[in-house]
């Protein structure tokens, strides 16, 4: 919903909606007296209530006029971006304009920050398992963005035989949906079939569309293949399938 509707926000942020704003960037395009980012936007979040609906709904922001004019007025792009992180922005729309000389490391500086950035700080798992048990794995997550993810996509993990390369695919029920910046700390038990093949597995990660089964997300770390998986457990250090 527009911020610039008091109504329209008050109903929408009761029915679990995200808001935008216009014209980020005003520094005193307007008026040297009053500008948006000083005198309309925090009055407009308090006075609607708006203030936590970015944890279940996205904040969008459009920039006023564009970059271009932000850098010729002399306003500090710098603050510009924090101030929408500050919000817990996740999409800004800078109108398909030029990306000012000079300004690229803070647009990158921002971008990193922007929406949600996954991290996958820890994973530890049992190094022999058997067909028919368990393996349970300790993760520790961390979102290093400003916003939580609003989709449901789902954890993944794939084991893949050393030698005939054959893969399984275990979809958890762990939802990415709502993890807000911090740490996640978390365990998983993966199910192996009776049936399993023993030997060597290499264990690989992803998160995926639980439509398509396929990758969704890239995450913020080294490691992604060109299928979108991360493998995190190479053959000689991951998991070996003994016999019962």
């Amino acid at each position: 919903m527009l911020i610039g509707d008091e109504p329209g926000m008050k109903h929408a942020i009761r029915k679990g909606c995200g808001w935008r704003a216009d014209c980020l960037g005003d520094m005193g395009g307007f008026s040297k007296n009053w500008d948006h980012m000083t005198h309309f936007y925090p009055q407009q979040v308090q006075r609607t209530g708006a203030e936590e609906a970015w944890k279940t709904a996205p904040v969008a922001f459009e920039s006023g006029w564009d970059m271009r004019k932000w850098k010729h007025e002399g306003w500090d792009i710098h603050y510009i971006f924090d101030y929408a992180l500050n919000y817990h922005v996740s999409y800004l729309n800078n109108k398909s304009a030029a990306i000012p000389k000079g300004t690229r490391d803070e647009v990158e500086r921002f971008l990193r920050k922007i929406g949600y950035r996954l991290v996958l700080r820890h994973l530890e798992h049992h190094r022999t398992s058997a067909p028919g048990s368990s393996l349970f794995l300790s993760m520790i997550w961390e979102n290093v963005g400003v916003a939580p993810p609003y989709r449901d996509y789902l954890l993944a993990f794939r084991l893949t035989h050393v030698e005939s390369r054959k893969s399984l695919v275990f979809v958890s029920d762990t939802s990415i949906k709502g993890w807000l910046p911090g740490e996640i700390k978390m365990t998983e038990s993966v199910r192996l079939p009776e049936a399993l093949k023993t030997g060597q597995y290499e264990l690989a990660i992803a998160v995926i569309d639980p439509a398509t089964k396929d990758p969704a997300i890239r995450l913020a770390i080294a490691g992604r293949a060109e299928d979108g998986w991360y493998r995190l457990s190479p053959a000689d250090g991951g998991v070996v399938i003994a016999g019962k």
